[in-house]
């Protein structure tokens, strides 16, 4: 794997302190850096949802349906500012979307 460093014009900026403006601007970074973590295949095929709370210019909330039991379930994602995107709480950890935005804004409180 290569350590090279993507940029693209959708990068966070050093005058907003390396933060995100808006989830939509995490997408179009990952996208734009070849990444497929937002790709409507893969947010089909995890029949996934993404959520527009940004917290701390990187943290934010997708959701899964699970395709046994066709529960909703949501994740808190980190974008690094690099494009990169990761899980931060566990996966699926919780089973409301306001259990999710609760411990959202409580990362770095």
């Amino acid at each position: 794997m290569s350590t090279e460093t993507f940029t693209s014009i959708y990068a966070p900026r050093a005058e907003h302190n390396g933060d995100y403006l808006s989830v939509q601007q995490i997408m179009k970074h990952n996208d734009a850096i070849g990444h497929n973590f937002f790709s409507v295949d893969a947010m089909r095929f995890f029949n996934s949802k993404v959520y527009n709370d940004l917290h701390l210019g990187h943290y934010f909330i997708t959701s899964e349906r699970d395709r046994y039991d066709d529960r909703r379930a949501y994740t808190i994602r980190y974008a690094d500012g690099t494009g990169d995107v990761s899980t931060f709480s566990k996966f699926c950890e919780f089973a409301s979307l306001r259990s999710a935005r609760v411990a959202l804004k409580k990362i770095g409180a």
